[in-house]
This record gives structure tokens, C-alpha cells and sequence, in this order.
């Protein structure tokens, strides 16, 4: 006799069964087979869009407790995740790849430990901080959440392809990071239809607008944080003497308006390196 142990990375139940299964079928003389699956496409087949747990808060607290006290009983840890639930597909296609390999097991211990009894990702961040920088590269989802539809990313699209979720989890992991102290720093991939090169400036307003900068830490996240993250702090980022002239003539005020860096027009001087790219009107 086998017994299959149908489990989902992101459910809270799982996670303590993981940790008593093999004992409980070892002591029944019972071979365990790890079988992955996603909640997801069920949750969606009832209309959800969310975890019941989320959907319906009197559940939802019930659930926690519960949790606490079966892993109290367990011995386990446990540390509610910073994000629930987490999207497990990656994890669920690993585990199913290795269902009948002996690593499956740990494997799978594994994720549900760096989901629900720590942090594991912001702690070595937070550890590492002096010379660990993120950048979210924030740009490049928003516009095909928001603004994308003349290229197929309609809001339909958008939901089903788990693109806005995507976004709303980054959003809110870069305020844990900085919360913790981790520097994160402006920055993107470009070069697309709906995110093209020369559009640059506007992940200032998304750091202000979406992430909650001031404009004065979205500036400095820009200059000071871009010299230290280049490896060049004593050359790059700031004006004091014998650091390179990387400097922004403005018609107005970024800290009273940070959309004011995205039109060229106010742009009176830039200079590189301290040479002129383009010089003020005389």
C-alpha cells in the first residue's frame, strides 16, 4: 500500500502535514507518494479570485489561530508570510517533476519553510544590506497593467495572466524592504512597445506615486544609491569635488513636482561626465 499526499505549496494546512506525514505513514509501513497541485484553478472555477482565507476575514482569523495551535502542538514554527497566499506554480511544477525522486520530500519541506516559518529572502537581504541593492524594475509591469491595452494587455489579460497580482506582490515586498533598511533603487527594462526607451523618468513618479518615496528619497535613490550600486561611491552620484558632473539644469522644482524630470522641455542643461550634452539657451 502507497499513500498519495495531495498537497498545495500555498495552503496553511499543508504545511504542518508536510512535517507529519512520513512519520505517520512510516509507523503504518506505507510508502508516501508527493503529489502537488494548484488551488488556484479551483478557487477560479468557484468564482473566487482570491483565497477564501482572504475573501472572508471571520474564516480567515480562525484559520490563523487554528494554524498556531497545530503548529504549537507540532513544534513548528511558524511566521505568517508577508504575502498570502504566494503563488506556488514554480515550486508545484519542481515538486512534480521529482515527485517519485527521494529529494521530493525535503524539497517540499523546504518551501514551506522559507514560506511560513520565515522570511528567508528579506532576512539574508536585510543580513546583506551594506552591499545588497534591489531594484524592482517596476516599470515594465505597471505600464502593461495600466496602459498596455493598445498592445493586448487588456484589463482581462492583465487579471488572468496574474500580471496585476504580480505587480500588487512587488509593490508590496519593496515596502517590507524598506522597512528593513534594504536599499532599493530606481531602474527597468525598456526597449518595449508599451515600455520604450526614453520613458526613464517615470519610474521617479512610480517610486513617489505607487512605492510611497518622498520625491527627496526618489532622488536620492537615483544619484547617491546609483553611484554606491555602480561600485564608484566616491565618483558618482553627488556634487562635491572630484566626483564626475552628472548634472540636471531644471525649469522648476522635482520636490514639489518629481513629474517635472519627465518633460524634456524643462531640461534647460544636461551635462555628462562634465561635458555639455546640451547646453542652456543663451
Amino acid at each position: 500500500m502507497r499513500l498519495e499526499f495531495w498537497f498545495e505549496f500555498a495552503s496553511t494546512y499543508s504545511y504542518p502535514a508536510a512535517f507529519r506525514i512520513e512519520r505517520l505513514a512510516s509507523a503504518a509501513g506505507a510508502p508516501v507518494e508527493w503529489r502537488p497541485f494548484l488551488l488556484g484553478p479551483i478557487f477560479q472555477s468557484q468564482g473566487w479570485k482570491d483565497s477564501p482565507f482572504n475573501l472572508y476575514p471571520v474564516k480567515g482569523r480562525y484559520m490563523w489561530r487554528d494554524l498556531e495551535r497545530l503548529c504549537t502542538r507540532g513544534g513548528l514554527p511558524l511566521r505568517r508570510p508577508s504575502q498570502f497566499p504566494r503563488n506556488g506554480l514554480l515550486p508545484a511544477r519542481v515538486a512534480c517533476l521529482g515527485s517519485m525522486e527521494p529529494w521530493c520530500a525535503d524539497f517540499t519541506r523546504r518551501i514551506y519553510h522559507a514560506n511560513f516559518a520565515d522570511e528567508e529572502a528579506l532576512d539574508q537581504l536585510e543580513a546583506n544590506r551594506d552591499w545588497c541593492f534591489v531594484v524592482p524594475a517596476l516599470g515594465l509591469a505597471y505600464q502593461a497593467c495600466h496602459a498596455g491595452s493598445e498592445w493586448g494587455f487588456t484589463p482581462e489579460r492583465v487579471r488572468e495572466r496574474g500580471l496585476l497580482r504580480q505587480l500588487e506582490v512587488s509593490i508590496e515586498t519593496m515596502g517590507l524592504m524598506r522597512k528593513r533598511g534594504i536599499r532599493v533603487l530606481p531602474g527597468g527594462d525598456y526597449g518595449f512597445a508599451w515600455n520604450p526607451h526614453g520613458t526613464y523618468a517615470r519610474d521617479l513618479l512610480l517610486f513617489v506615486d505607487v512605492l510611497g518615496f518622498t520625491p527627496m528619497e526618489t532622488l536620492v535613490a537615483a544619484t547617491r544609491l546609483g553611484g554606491e550600486i555602480m561600485g564608484r561611491p566616491d565618483e558618482l552620484g553627488q556634487i562635491k569635488p572630484g566626483y564626475l558632473a552628472d548634472l540636471l539644469l531644471v525649469d522648476g522644482d522635482p520636490l514639489a513636482d518629481i513629474k517635472r524630470l519627465q518633460d524634456r522641455d524643462a531640461l534647460l542643461m544636461i551635462m555628462k561626465d562634465g561635458r555639455l550634452h546640451k547646453a542652456p539657451a543663451s
